[in-house]
């Protein structure tokens, strides 16, 4: 369980391995994230984001959440990832304390 600022931004990086691919094509992953509060309310979120492998071929995320100044209390953050060659869809959940 992380601890933040309430008005900062928190950084999210990771790769995505084992995307499928079909053919010759690049794997198609995007991503979002939703910042919900504790009892599932909804504080921020973005919309899917298609991915681009970088020059290695690799897909490499790194999202920045900007922290509401009155959102202060335990939140969770939820990262999406979704596999559309292979429909599939990961979700990873991170408990966050904001602080004043």
């Amino acid at each position: 369980r992380g601890r933040s600022k309430a008005g900062t931004r928190i950084a999210v990086a990771f790769d995505i391995i084992g995307a499928a691919t079909s053919g010759h094509a690049a794997p198609q992953v995007s991503v979002s994230y939703a910042l919900r509060r504790a009892d599932g309310t909804s504080i921020s979120a973005s919309p899917p984001q298609a991915l681009k492998p970088n020059a290695r071929g690799q897909l490499a995320v790194a999202i920045g959440v900007g922290l509401p100044p009155g959102a202060v209390g335990d939140h969770e953050l939820h990262v999406t990832a979704r596999d559309e060659t292979a429909v599939r869809v990961i979700e990873h959940v991170e408990a966050i304390e904001i602080i004043p």
